[in-house]
Order: C-alpha cells, then sequence, then structure tokens
C-alpha cells in the first residue's frame, strides 16, 4: 500500500543527502506565491513553497529588495529597515528566515545602490551614505544578539563600481565598498557579500582584491554561454576558474531579472537545455537560477518611458490553467502589463505541468541537479580544465576532485556534430560510465570521435 506520509519522509531525506551542492535561486517575491489572496506573492508564500525549492535542489534563496522608499522623488529617503508593505510583517520576515535556517538553507538580501555611488562620487551630503549604512547594519542582525539565525547569510549589492566614470577621482572601492565591507564582516564574519559587476566584462578580480566581496555573478560568462561561441565561452570560463583566488568564487547564471527571460529567446527546447548544463557543470562556482526558469518560463515584456522594451517580473506559473490559489497577479488591473503576459493556459510551461511530463525543462533541471550532487568532481570544488577537440561546435572539459572525475562533451549547434577528442593522455576514452544524455552517443572501440545530435549534452564519469 502506498503511504503518501513515509514517501514524503523519504523524499526530504534524499534532498537532505543531495543538498551539499549550492544552488541558489533568485526571486521577486512579490510575483512568487501568495499566501493572502491579496494579489502580492509575500514572505509565508515562499515559505510555503522551501519544500518545492528543495525538491529540485536549492539551498539558498535570493530575495530582491524588500526595503521601501519613502519618498519616490529622492532616493535618500530610502528607508532600509522598512519592508515593502506587501511583502509581510517582520514577524512573518522571521518566520521564513527561520524556516530557512532550520532546514539548513540560506537567505540572501539584494540592495540596489546605484544612487548611493551616485552620491559617493559626486561627494554629496553623507546623510545618503549614513542612511545606507545604518539599513545594512540593521540587518546584519537585527535583533544585535550576535545570533544570527534572524537575519540574512549574504547581502548582494548590483551594479558595484570602483568608478563610475573613467575621469573620476574618487574611488569608490576605496572610499565606499571596503569600508563598509569590512564593517559588516566585524558584525558578522560568515556574512557572504555579493555583486553583480558594474563592469559586464570584469572576471571579478577586482572586486575579491580590491573591494573584499567573496562571490561574482560572472556576467562574462553568462554572455559568452548564451552566444554558443566555444571559443568565448572557453576564455570566459579560463578567466573566471582558473585563476580564482583561495576562498572565492564565480556565481554562474543565464538569466536573471536584467537580462529578461532565456526562454523568451531560446525557443528551442535542446538549445535551452544545453545553455542550462553549461552553467550547472562548466565550472568552480555556484549556479543560480531565477525564479521560474526551472520551468522555462518566457516573461512579459513592457514599453518603458524612454520607449525601450523591457522584462517586467510575471508571476510564477503553478498550475496548469493558471488561475489557482497562490498566484501572485499583482500586475492584473495594470493594462499594459496584463496584455503583454506571456502566461497562457495549458501552454505546457507550469510546475503542475512539468512534474508529470518526464521530458520538461523541470524533469532536466532535477536531473542535472541530482547529477551535480552526487558527483563529487561536480561539486564546488571540483576544478575545471578544457579539454581540446578539432570542432569548433563542441566544447569539451572535464571536472575533477580528489575523488572521482566526469567528462562533459556538449554539442553547441543545432546541426548533427562530429568531434574528436585530442589525446592528451589524461581522459582514457575506454574507461567512461555514461552519466547523462544519449546512449546511442559512444566513443568507437580505439578511437576518439564521436557523433554528437544537436545541441546534445554527454556526461561520463572517468573510470580510473
Amino acid at each position: 500500500m502506498f503511504k503518501p506520509f513515509a514517501f514524503f519522509i523519504c523524499l526530504l531525506s534524499f534532498t537532505g543527502m543531495l543538498a551539499q551542492s549550492d544552488v541558489i535561486y533568485t526571486i521577486h517575491q512579490r510575483s512568487f506565491f501568495d499566501s493572502n489572496a491579496d494579489g502580492n506573492g509575500d514572505f509565508t508564500g515562499i515559505k510555503q513553497k522551501l519544500d518545492y525549492l528543495q525538491s529540485f535542489g536549492v539551498t539558498t534563496i535570493q530575495l530582491s529588495p524588500v526595503y521601501q522608499l519613502e519618498d519616490k522623488k529622492s532616493d535618500a529617503k530610502t528607508a532600509f529597515e522598512k519592508f515593502m508593505p506587501q511583502y509581510g510583517t517582520f514577524r512573518e520576515y522571521i518566520g521564513l528566515v527561520n524556516e530557512v535556517h532550520r532546514r539548513s538553507m540560506k537567505i540572501y538580501f539584494e540592495f540596489e545602490m546605484d544612487y548611493l555611488q551616485t552620491a559617493i562620487s559626486k561627494g554629496e551630503d553623507l546623510k545618503v551614505k549614513n542612511n545606507a549604512i545604518k539599513g545594512l547594519t540593521y540587518w546584519a542582525d537585527p535583533n544585535k544578539d550576535k545570533n544570527f539565525y534572524d537575519a540574512p547569510d549574504g547581502f548582494v549589492f548590483t551594479g558595484m563600481a570602483d568608478k563610475l566614470d573613467p575621469t573620476d577621482k574618487v574611488s569608490l572601492f576605496k572610499e565606499l565598498w571596503l569600508p563598509l565591507i569590512t564593517s559588516l564582516k566585524k558584525i558578522n564574519p560568515k556574512l557572504q557579500i555579493i555583486t553583480y559587476p558594474a563592469d559586464k566584462n570584469s572576471s571579478g578580480y577586482e572586486y575579491f582584491e580590491r573591494a573584499g566581496v567573496d562571490a561574482v555573478y560572472s556576467s562574462k560568462l553568462q554572455h559568452a554561454i548564451t552566444t554558443f561561441n566555444k571559443r568565448a565561452i572557453v576564455a570566459a570560463a579560463d578567466s573566471a576558474f582558473v585563476k580564482l583566488p583561495q576562498g572565492k568564487h564565480s556565481i554562474l547564471y543565464i538569466e536573471d531579472h536584467n537580462t529578461g527571460r532565456i526562454a523568451g529567446k531560446i525557443t528551442n527546447v535542446k538549445k535551452l537545455q544545453a545553455a542550462t548544463a553549461l552553467t550547472m557543470l562548466l565550472g568552480v562556482g555556484t549556479p543560480s537560477v531565477h525564479y521560474g526558469q526551472e520551468i522555462g518560463m518566457k516573461g512579459g515584456l513592457v514599453k518603458a518611458e524612454d520607449g525601450t522594451v523591457q522584462p517586467f517580473p510575471e508571476a510564477m506559473e503553478w498550475y496548469k490553467e493558471d488561475n489557482g490559489a497562490g498566484m501572485a497577479y499583482w500586475y492584473k488591473d495594470v493594462a499594459s502589463l496584463w496584455s503583454n503576459r506571456a502566461a497562457k493556459p495549458a501552454d505546457g510551461i507550469s510546475v503542475e505541468e512539468e512534474q508529470a511530463d518526464a521530458n520538461s525543462m523541470f524533469k532536466f533541471y532535477m536531473s542535472l541537479y541530482r547529477l551535480n550532487a552526487l558527483e563529487l568532481a561536480l561539486k564546488d570544488k571540483g576544478v575545471y580544465k578544457e579539454q581540446p577537440n578539432d570542432n569548433d561546435d563542441v566544447i569539451s572539459f572535464t571536472r575533477s576532485a580528489k575523488v572521482g572525475e566526469v567528462l562533459v562533451v556538449v554539442n553547441l549547434s543545432d546541426k548533427p556534430q562530429v568531434a574528436m577528442l585530442e589525446n592528451t593522455g589524461e581522459v582514457k576514452v575506454d574507461k567512461l560510465k555514461l552519466l547523462m544524455g544519449d546512449p546511442n552517443v559512444v566513443f568507437p572501440r580505439g578511437g576518439r570521435s564521436l557523433n554528437l545530435p544537436p545541441y546534445a549534452v554527454q556526461v561520463w564519469r572517468v573510470l580510473h
């Protein structure tokens, strides 16, 4: 007889066993899950969906800015210590953070700091800086009890820069970021400081060395992966991983709230899966998944005041018919947003539909997660190394640890490809065990060539 409760306990045990390799999940909380039917996603809604997030490997949730602006005309009036009221009360926030920590998960807060950098760069009123520092130090330890159970595990600063203009005389790393980060680390030495760099071509080293951050979202690698250009990917991977300072790490992603939905740009599911696989398998770093990315949400678009078309954060698609409890339709009465939404009922894109579809994006994420979690060579410290081949449309590399090594080969094109792996003496192709991919893709006896279907993702364990 099937026992649902026993099955659920086994599932959580399995999830706990797997949850050893970090996966960040970025949430626009207003669009995620509505717990009280007011149309707004909220803290309690996120709490109610933690089982779902853990089911495909999420270890860390990253919240979009939760604070409010008291005066929209003046960013100096940002109230960092006050929530946007739609998200819930302080008590509900504490309930979310406590539950996250009870599950041995982590929670990060995102802060938009452009206005602060501008104020300091221009030598404006120090009240702006002091207000920001007051808010940040508040969140680092809200109860000031050095417990940190009620505090975020990390701060994510967007648009961090040293100079906003090459002619600027003020070094923001020196005047703002390094002293601020140093003071936050004094409050909580384990607090992770992360940035989306202003310089999209940066590999992160100046942020590690001169600003004291712990991790950098690798925009350079994100761009390279989405071009499907082998040389660009290899160059970006080398700069992101090979010279990574001790104790620092890159965060790998292919979409966020600024890039827009990658599934809205890539309609070929196999191509989308290839890009996803590269972010999960490529190198020494932490994968980051944007809410709804795991089901291939396409995302809506809206025309901004300046005439540009920009993405907006559509409600997470939980149901086939797209009208169940918890749908966060905060924009339903905004005609320009509602009429341009991408979500459609019964279009195959929803958690409900994809959990039942063995070939869905969600199931692909599940497979990648289990692979990432169970293979020691794919964990955060598994060393990346390119394994050269003779085809410009095929990328091949190994990830290796003290115990374990995997070989990954990905066809970056929409056509079948033949690739010959160079014989460097490091990988014996007659000693491989297939972990993911087409079982018909094999190295011939005595040969090192592969016949790869379009956008094939092949992963083998290297047997020694």
